[in-house]
């Protein structure tokens, strides 16, 4: 089934349908690289002491700083739902890394903000490495990028290549060109996994998922969840009655968008059903986010290292 296809189904493709997108283009503002010397810095270093007699604060990378600098995406064009997610960010949040991987890294939820009324969740994550003497960390999602034929060179994709890219700060290319300190061992971080309410296998409707490495060393990702998948009644209003797509009958056509109908209801149902059940009397739920790492040495990956951050909400109040 091609996405085109899709999109002429719905009146806008669902995340769950077109697959995670890593960031909408439009929000999305990308970092300029800046040209400075060591010169530079440490002179601009020494006159800001001078003159303060104050240190330089790492850079908390929490929601407001994501959506103040990296997505403002909803400050622009939805400042009200900006508002309600910073006026709303919960920062004391019980949560427990446990599996192999929380051996090699700590992972842990920033903030959170549950907002029924807007329909929107949003999890901010931030991942360290527990002892960086021998990694760095970067996000699996920035690897091979660009979507090129990666392992063999495909004479119908010009940019096919054999060896696995690195996209940092610095570039895209060959892991060791473009690493902070190529030394070092890569390691990978996969934070793009469903969320899972309670101990069932019921999802949180994703909608939006971004992860980037900090300049500290560290990853952090954004994930975004619709709660309006929530609301099965909406689910007829999502589908458009467009023309049957060129590449399938009127028959397939229509079978598509029932079982595009049916997968919908029952994820809906199931996060509903899930929700009621794991919700505690004080109005917490708890979630949990399987993740893994892996090593990528001499173009091949290691093995997937397993973790889960099970962590609780307050979704409700008295």
């Amino acid at each position: 089934m091609r996405k085109m296809d899709l999109d002429r189904a719905f009146k806008e493709t669902p995340p769950v349908f077109s697959g995670r997108v890593e960031q909408t283009l439009l929000n999305l503002k990308e970092e300029p690289m800046k040209k400075v010397t060591l010169r530079t810095i440490a002179l601009a270093a020494a006159m800001l002491l001078a003159l303060t007699g104050l240190a330089f604060a790492a850079i908390h990378y929490g929601q407001e700083w994501y959506f103040n600098n990296r997505d403002t995406g909803f400050k622009e064009h939805k400042p009200d739902v900006h508002q309600a997610i910073l006026d709303n960010l919960q920062t004391d949040i019980a949560q427990k890394v446990t599996g192999p991987a929380g051996d090699i890294v700590t992972l842990q939820v920033q903030d959170a903000a549950w907002l029924e009324d807007k329909q929107i969740v949003t999890i901010g994550l931030l991942a360290s490495l527990k002892e960086d003497a021998a990694y760095e960390l970067h996000p699996l999602h920035a690897i091979d990028t660009d979507g090129a034929t990666v392992g063999e060179i495909d004479p119908e994709d010009e940019e096919s290549r054999l060896d696995h890219w690195l996209w940092t700060e610095k570039g895209f290319g060959l892991p060791k060109d473009v690493m902070t300190n190529p030394e070092k061992q890569l390691l990978l971080i996969e934070l793009g996994n469903q969320t899972y309410i309670g101990d069932t296998q019921a999802e949180l409707p994703a909608s939006t998922f971004d992860v980037l490495a900090t300049e500290e060393g560290s990853v952090m990702a954004l994930w975004t969840y619709d709660l309006s998948y929530l609301d099965i009644s909406l689910i007829d209003s999502r589908f458009s009655s467009g023309k049957t797509p060129e590449s399938m009958s009127e028959e397939e056509y229509k079978a598509m968008i029932q079982e595009s109908k049916d997968y919908l209801t029952q994820l809906g149902q199931d996060a509903i059903d899930a929700i009621r059940a794991n919700m505690d009397e004080n109005g917490r739920l708890k979630l949990r986010l399987p993740f893994h790492v892996q090593t990528l040495k001499d173009n091949v990956f290691g093995e997937e290292i397993p973790g889960e951050l099970t962590f609780t909400l307050q979704i409700k109040t008295k």
